[in-house]
């Protein structure tokens, strides 16, 4: 590769990953999921401490999964 070639790459890759630190940090993930069988809830924790507890019958595609398929995810 050229040198401006080498130099836009480099530039290019330090601005993306600037961006996305920056995203990271300020946006809210999924940082782990379970089903509590005791409350029968999904339980989502997110990174900023928000927790959030879904009956599954609300979710779409989870309303029919059995008891024994959420005990083999959770």
């Amino acid at each position: 590769m050229s040198d401006w070639a080498d130099d836009e790459l480099t530039r290019s890759y330090a601005s993306a990953t600037k961006s996305g630190e920056a995203r990271l940090a300020a946006q809210p993930r999924a940082k782990k999921a379970y089903y509590d069988a005791r409350k029968a809830r999904l339980v989502i924790e997110l990174t900023n401490g928000v927790i959030l507890m879904l009956p599954p019958k609300l979710l779409q595609g989870l309303k029919s999964a059995s008891l024994l398929n959420w005990r083999a995810w959770s």
